[in-house]
């Protein structure tokens, strides 16, 4: 019998590329959830970084089997768990299935044949995607339930996250780029757009329709258009931790980046793929958080 528990969510999985999701119900998401009330899962293996640590945060004793991850090898307390995926190869099956689980999570849209390979074998699975903050409190509530804990507070996990500002009309204004080829930048129906707006900064693409039917919550923006919306701030997503050096070297190689007023007064901050653009984990989140404050603030 197949038991596949589904988010409302989409997921934004950036890895060379962007993945997404389409919306399932919030009726079948408690539906399903009541089903499973009676039973108690007690090994638990996940596909992706998040799930591996908050299953960690929630119960560590119930969580075996976790995905290869840069995050999670910085942290001592996986240590003792088996690896069943190494970088973006799919997960391994075989591992998975020797560690005889009793229930895996994966991704939706990037798990799905794995988890419906796993659901024919009678391993019940649960998809999971997170698309804003309230599907990421939804999810760590959901989870709690699941394994039988009851007071289990995601807040420890993400203290700079609680202490966001309100939104006000003198707040600084920024555009984030999540790409520069092609010029990508999140709207409001992103992760990062929500996470920037919990913060209290202006995401100047916030209510730009999406014309990129690739990547779901971005919108592709020529450089005429970056020129004239001249933001006051600039975040730029370093994905491979170039550092400093990947400002000097847009600067030389993009003639229209030079020419914007965040980059003549040095107000460009590079934020790392995990926690912006990819959730990751919950130590991830919490200092992209503090980064999206001090902007907020105006100490960044």
């Amino acid at each position: 019998m197949k038991n596949l528990f589904k988010f409302l969510t989409f997921a934004i999985i950036f890895t060379s590329c962007f993945e997404t999701t389409a919306p399932i119900g919030t009726s079948e998401l408690k539906k399903s959830i009541a089903m499973q009330e009676e039973k108690q899962f007690s090994k638990i293996v996940t596909m992706s970084s998040l799930s591996a640590d908050l299953v960690n945060r929630i119960s560590p004793e119930k969580l075996i089997g976790i995905p290869g991850s840069s995050l999670l090898k910085k942290d001592p307390s996986f240590n003792d768990k088996q690896v069943i995926s190494s970088g973006q190869s799919p997960p391994n099956l075989e591992r998975i299935i020797a560690l005889q689980p009793d229930l895996v999570m994966g991704v939706a849209g990037m798990h799905d044949l794995a988890l419906n390979q796993l659901e024919e074998l009678g391993i019940d699975t649960m998809s999971i995607a997170v698309k804003n903050w309230e599907n990421l409190i939804d999810t760590y509530l959901d989870i709690s339930k699941m394994l039988g804990v009851e007071k289990s507070n995601i807040e420890d996990g993400m203290p700079n996250c609680f202490e966001s500002p309100e939104l006000d009309s003198n707040s600084s204004s920024v555009l984030i780029l999540a790409s520069m080829q092609p010029l990508l930048s999140p709207t409001s129906a992103s992760w990062a757009g929500k996470l920037a707006s919990r913060a209290g900064l202006k995401n100047l693409a916030a209510n730009f329709d999406s014309n990129n039917e690739e990547y779901k919550g971005y919108v592709t923006i020529s450089e005429e258009r970056l020129v004239n919306l001249d933001p006051e701030n600039i975040i730029i997503i370093d994905f491979n931790n170039i550092g400093e050096q990947l400002i000097e070297d847009l600067k030389n190689s993009t003639p229209f980046f030079a020419k914007l007023t965040a980059v003549k007064k040095s107000q460009v901050t590079l934020f790392p793929y995990y926690g912006l653009i990819n959730p990751g984990n919950l130590d991830s989140i919490n200092s992209a958080c503090e980064k999206l404050n001090l902007m907020s603030d105006g100490r960044l």
